[in-house]
């Protein structure tokens, strides 16, 4: 008997301004492995991820998560948004950012516990930001400040992690770091989902993929989906990807 859905999407259609951004897509992930979100941009990935959260309003269809609305099982998702999108110039503490990640845990008036303060030690420590605790977030670097969001997501202890264009303006280092929480959390089981644009690194990164230009266009594990004719499909048979994907499979320009 085939396993329930982790995430099940049905029938999902988001529009912008009456604009559709991703439009009937079904899907279901049950996999709890590390699965990419690729398509060319305007292609609704962000959008994709911000639906599952109810961060955007659907305009039709049905997304359950282990079963359940979103709203009964928030505290098993945890999300890195886009850097673009945060404020950097609030004033607060690499330890408060990640003490955020354990509100989930916590009820309206409770206080962090020395158990909720060892998590977030130990979710700063397995980023390399010990010695950055004290520091305010807008005083570190676009790595740094990544990494104090992966940070969080650890915190948080959820069941599955979204991110979103984790690897834009990062250095070397957060990188890697991106790629080991990656791996560590899919170690224990968990599902991790990233949307990402560099074609040159999916079949490094990826066991899944989920292939979106505003529709679904394939989804898979990436050795069978990750093809020149689904790629073309998926970008609309651009010269400049196509020339790209040639090179990635090996085929003579």
């Amino acid at each position: 008997m085939q396993n329930a859905a982790v995430i099940d999407i049905q029938n999902l259609t988001v529009s912008y301004h009456r604009k559709p951004a991703i439009r009937s897509i079904n899907l279901k992930l049950q996999e709890k492995g590390i699965i990419g979100i690729i398509g060319p941009n305007g292609a609704g990935k962000s959008t994709l991820l911000k639906a599952i959260l109810k961060l955007v309003p659907i305009e039709h269809g049905t997304i359950k998560v282990f079963g359940e609305p979103v709203d009964k099982v928030r505290s098993k998702i945890s999300y890195v948004p886009q850097k673009e999108i945060i404020d950097w110039d609030f004033p607060v503490t690499v330890e408060d950012v990640v003490m955020m990640g354990r509100y989930a845990h916590l009820g309206a008036i409770e206080r962090p516990s020395a158990r909720d303060r060892a998590i977030v030690d130990e979710a700063i420590d397995k980023v390399s930001m010990n010695e950055y605790k004290k520091q305010q977030i807008g005083n570190l670097s676009g790595g740094q400040q990544q990494r104090v969001f992966l940070a969080r997501a650890l915190a948080q202890e959820s069941e599955i992690l979204l991110l979103d264009e984790p690897f834009v303006g990062v250095d070397a280092t957060t990188e890697q770091a991106i790629i080991d929480l990656m791996h560590t959390l899919n170690d224990e089981g968990k599902m991790v989902i990233v949307v990402n644009h560099d074609l040159g690194k999916v079949q490094d990164y990826f066991d899944y993929l989920v292939m979106i230009n505003q529709w679904l266009v394939a989804y898979g594990p990436t050795r069978e989906v990750f093809k020149p004719e689904l790629l073309s499909r998926t970008y609309g048979g651009r010269l400049t990807i196509l020339q790209k994907t040639e090179r990635f499979f090996g085929v003579a320009q």
